[in-house]
Parts: structure tokens; C-alpha cells; sequence
């Protein structure tokens, strides 16, 4: 049989029904490839839902922390109450009266001055549980007693402290309680990084309950005030603990006075000199007394600063209640359903995933996020967790990646299934098998090895057709084709060369005789081989051309030559092997 430089190249032409059928195999193809999406969608909402349930905000407690603390170090500072005045012991103050603890008969002077200049309330950060001299005692409770029967009202503090394996509430003496107008405990327990963001509002124990001093504070003006001060109604976060809405450092919020200051300027006033301060800056003011000088001072750091006075925690508390600036997180059932439709949103934009586009997509979504929060943590006191949320986005996006990278491998594949193989009879295309023998062809050359070639032709394949119909004629072909390719899996390559006929590329050859031999294997397993369609079994045979490549780095003499071997077998009789 002869061959032209076109037929040497493209597949001859297939038969109506074979490409009927080869459409109907794309369209299926495309199809999946639709369906496809579904899989990542189904995906995407069981990580959504696993996220919801698994990586709870106080699994990440450290992390949603973070963002946190970030929120109050780039928000503005919160509107303070012009009716706090802090009245802090500093070392000036210690440079004067010498060492810690002073004598109460200075706490009784001070107490003094402050009701005389009508403060509403005197706080104090300091618990006189220890007697002293009986002169310092005196004096302090004289002191206290007078203001009780004034409008000036006291206020004391109180510790639950562990002792002996056990615990004990640690009050001011009775003489001095007798005159407060209200206890409140002062323990601060830290998260366990060792910040204070939030308080016990109420401390129980045995007989004992007590709220926390700052709310004892604000709850008892307010209720005077008629205000109301129900304290059950706190936001709380879901252990029970109040969020402190810190209004922002410490210097730079609230009136802050210095204890040696304030007992300077009595004494001027009373001497007819300038004060430095005026007597009305104290007017109706809660004025909150405590230790603030170094070493002495109880250094609670917060999400603003790494030092910052424990004594500053009542003032933020009374603010948070006076301006209702509450902070609080929002409900878990909240948090889920915000969880879900951002997984959601993040879905859509990553499936299908593309790239750096995904990529923008993704960072755009948690800026928005983070912008969001941000707004609702500064405008409304809410607090929408962020890292649980960032690291859904951070999981859907890198699951998106994965999935489109192997879904891509997959398509790849399959698409190179589709141009490189034959439709019906799964061999390589006459198009790919060209490229594998070309290449094949300059190994050889370049290796001096030796590339063998059988060109074979199904026997009387037009009669078959006319005579048992198409669809026998495909069943034929396939037949054969499995044959050739169980050849093809030792060192071989097999492609349909275009019509009836095959091809088969044998690597590594020694001699013309193995290919030969293999020419008369397939040859014979064909003869045998009983091919049935529906009630018709028929047997074919074949002829083939087996040539070897020469001292030749290109494949076309091979392919002429096996051609010509063929056309020789055909014309021998068939159903026979001849080299070329």
C-alpha cells in the first residue's frame, strides 16, 4: 500500500457514526465538568460547619485576644466622665510622709479636706485591715464618721486571699466599715497572658457576696441619683464576667491629682495663699484614692499599656456604667450564623479558584472583615471575633487552592486523554503517536539503537462493514485494538493509524526478527480471536509490514517501508507478516 505525505500526518477520515459518538463522549465530558462544582460547594459547608463547632473562640482565645488588644490601641479614646478624679499616691507623695503604709491619721486628713470640698463620694484602693496606734485609728474613724453623716459617702474595699489551703475575706477593721457606705472586692484575676480584660462582677463565698468596688460605686450614686443601677443586667460574656470598655491610657484619661498636691492646696487655701488646685475642681467629683508610685503599686497591665495602675480599673468600670459604654461579645449563636455566610461568601469567591484573583478576593474579604469588626468594636461595643473568622476564610481558600489544583491535574489529564487517544479504540491518535516517534526516532539516532515499526491492516474490512453492519465493524476494530495494545505494554506503542489500520512503535530492538516476532504474535492472537455482536460471532485476520529505523534520525523511510511490506502482505494473500 502506498502513502502520501498526508496520510502520514492525519488520521483518515472516521465514519459518521464514530463521530456521532465521540460528540456524545465530550458533551458527558462536559458535563462532569459542571457537576463538578458541586463537590467543592458540599466541601466548603461541611468545613464551614466543622469550623463552627471545632475552633471555637475559646480555642482561640490567644489569637482572637490579638485582634482584641489591636482594637483598643487604634480606637480613638472613649468620652470620659468629667465626675471622677483619680487622687494618686505617687512618690512625691511618698518623698514627704516617708515610707508605706502611712499613718491613718494623713488618710484622716485627707478625708476631711475632700468633704469639705464636696466630693460625692471618696474611694478608697486600700484595705486597713491591720490595727495601728490608737491616736491613727481614731482619727481615721472620727474621720469617717463625720463624713457618713454628710453627703459625702465612703466607699472600702475588700480581698478573698487564700490561706492555709483554704480562704478568707480580708475586710478594713470594723470601726471602719461600720461608716462605709458600701464594700466592694477588688480582685483582679488576669487572662493567662497575664492581661486584665474583664472582672468577676460578683464574688461569693460561704456567707459572704460581694460586687466588685467600682460597681458598687456606680450602682449606689445611681440609685440615689434614681437612675437605677440593676446590676443582674450586665452584659457579660459567657463565663459570666464583665468586659472592661478601657476608655484609654492612663495619663491621658481622667482628672489625676497628686496626693501631696491636694493636702498642699488645703493648706494654702486655709493660709490665704493661691492653690494649686481649687476646692471646686473636687466639687460632686467620685474621687478614687490609691497607690500608684513604683514598686508599691499593684501593676495590672491591660490591652493599652504593659503598666498600668490596678487603681485605674474603678474609674473605667464607673465610666463603662455611667456612659454605658458597655463592650460585649456577640452571642455564639450570632457568631455561628455570621461565621456561615461569611464561609459562604468566601466560597463563592474562591470556587472557581483563580489564582491571584482568588488571592485579592481573599485579602479584600478579611480587610472588610477586619474594617467591619473594627466598627462595630468601636461604634456599638460588640465584639465580632476575627481570627476564628480569618481562619475560615484562610481554610476555605487554601482548601479552594488544593482542590483546583488537583481538579486541574485531573482536567489536564483528561482532556489529553481526549486529543491523545483514539475514541473508540482507546490507542493513541495518529497526531500524538507522530510526536512519540519522532522523538523516539532522534533517541535512537543520537543512542545508535534500533526502532522497529509494524503497519498492520485489518483483512476484507470494507465486506465486513456492508456485510455485518457498522457497529460489527467497530466492534472489529476495538478487538483487534486490545489485542496491539496488550502488545503495547512491553516496550511498545500502539496508535490507530487511521481507519482499519494500526501502527506499533517497538523500542530497544536487537534485530529485525523481534519485531517480526511480534508482528506474527498479534497475527496470530487476531486469527483467533472469536469476535461477537449481539448474535453474530465472526473471526478477521491481518496483514502486516514490519521495517526497522536505519542509519536515518528521522522516522519517514521507516514508515515508507513498513507501508511498502504491507502493501506486499496484502498482495501475498493476506493474513500474513512481510519485512520492508
Amino acid at each position: 500500500m502506498d502513502i502520501d505525505q498526508k496520510n502520514l500526518f492525519y488520521p483518515k477520515r472516521e465514519t459518521t457514526l464514530f463521530f456521532r459518538r465521540e460528540e456524545q463522549r465530550k458533551k458527558l465530558f462536559k458535563d462532569f465538568l459542571k457537576s463538578s462544582r458541586i463537590l467543592p460547594w458540599f466541601i466548603c459547608c461541611l468545613i464551614i460547619l466543622a469550623h463552627i463547632f471545632l475552633l471555637t473562640p475559646q480555642r482561640l482565645e490567644r489569637a482572637e485576644n490579638f485582634f482584641f488588644d489591636a482594637f483598643f490601641r487604634i480606637r480613638p479614646n472613649l468620652e470620659t466622665t468629667q465626675d471622677i478624679a483619680y487622687i494618686e499616691i505617687a512618690e512625691d507623695s511618698l518623698q514627704v510622709f516617708g515610707r508605706w503604709p502611712w499613718p491613718r491619721q494623713v488618710h484622716a486628713t485627707l478625708v476631711h479636706i475632700l468633704k469639705a470640698w464636696g466630693a460625692k463620694a471618696i474611694v478608697f484602693d486600700i484595705v486597713f485591715s491591720e490595727p495601728s496606734t490608737e491616736f491613727d485609728d481614731g482619727a481615721f474613724e472620727e474621720a469617717l464618721k463625720e463624713t457618713a453623716a454628710s453627703s459625702t459617702k465612703i466607699y472600702l474595699p475588700l480581698l478573698l486571699e487564700s490561706v492555709d489551703g483554704g480562704k478568707i475575706w480580708i475586710h478594713s477593721l470594723p470601726r471602719f466599715e461600720q461608716y462605709a457606705a458600701g464594700l466592694g472586692h477588688i480582685q483582679m484575676t488576669p487572662d493567662r497572658d497575664g492581661l486584665m480584660r474583664r472582672i468577676e462582677p460578683f464574688i461569693s463565698y460561704k456567707n459572704e457576696a460581694h460586687p466588685q468596688l467600682g460597681l458598687t460605686v456606680i450602682s449606689d450614686l445611681l440609685k440615689e441619683e434614681g437612675r437605677g443601677s440593676n446590676l443582674t443586667t450586665l452584659p457579660l460574656d459567657s463565663n459570666g464576667n464583665f468586659i472592661v470598655n478601657w476608655t484609654g491610657r492612663w495619663q491621658d484619661t481622667f482628672q489625676h491629682y497628686s496626693f501631696l498636691d491636694v493636702l498642699r492646696s488645703f493648706e494654702a487655701n486655709q493660709n490665704g495663699k493661691k492653690p494649686m488646685i481649687e476646692a471646686e475642681q473636687f466639687k460632686n467629683k467620685i474621687c478614687i484614692i490609691g497607690v500608684t508610685a513604683a514598686g508599691l503599686t499593684d501593676i495590672k497591665p491591660n490591652p493599652l499599656e504593659s503598666v498600668y495602675p490596678a487603681v485605674g480599673l474603678y474609674g473605667n468600670i464607673i465610666n463603662n456604667l455611667l456612659n454605658k459604654q458597655f463592650l460585649q461579645p456577640v452571642p455564639k449563636g450570632i457568631n455561628g450564623f455570621i461565621l456561615i455566610i461569611l464561609g459562604f461568601i468566601a466560597a463563592f469567591l474562591f470556587i472557581p479558584f483563580r489564582n491571584f484573583i482568588s488571592f485579592g478576593k481573599g485579602l479584600g474579604l478579611v480587610f472588610s472583615w477586619a474594617a467591619i469588626s473594627f466598627l462595630f468594636f468601636w461604634k456599638a461595643g460588640l465584639w465580632l471575633y476575627m481570627f476564628q473568622h480569618i481562619a475560615l476564610v484562610l481554610i476555605l481558600f487554601l482548601f479552594c487552592a488544593m482542590y483546583s489544583f488537583f481538579f486541574m491535574e485531573k482536567e489536564k489529564k483528561a482532556f489529553y486523554d481526549l486529543a491523545a487517544h483514539d475514541g473508540l479504540t482507546g490507542l493513541l491518535t495518529i497526531r500524538h503517536f507522530r510526536q512519540l516517534l519522532n522523538e523516539a526516532a532522534r533517541e535512537a539516532s543520537k543512542n545508535n539503537e534500533k526502532l522497529g515499526l509494524i503497519l498492520m491492516d485489518i483483512d476484507n474490512f470494507k465486506n465486513c462493514n456492508d456485510t455485518y453492519g457498522h457497529l460489527m465493524g467497530d466492534e472489529v476494530l476495538k478487538s483487534v485494538a486490545q489485542i496491539v495494545d496488550s502488545c503495547a505494554k512491553n516496550q511498545c506503542t500502539a496508535a490507530r493509524y487511521g481507519g482499519e489500520e494500526l501502527i506499533l512503535l517497538i523500542h530497544g530492538l536487537k534485530e529485525i526478527d523481534q519485531a517480526v516476532q511480534y508482528a506474527e504474535w498479534i497475527r496470530e492472537n487476531v486469527e483467533k480471536k472469536k469476535i461477537t455482536f449481539g448474535e453474530t460471532t465472526i473471526s478477521v485476520t491481518l496483514s502486516l509490514g514490519v521495517a526497522i529505523l536505519k542509519e536515518e534520525n528521522i522516522p519517514d523511510g521507516m514508515i515508507r517501508r513498513a507501508d511498502h511490506a504491507l502493501y506486499h502482505a496484502k498482495n501475498l494473500g493476506k493474513n500474513r507478516v512481510c519485512v520492508g
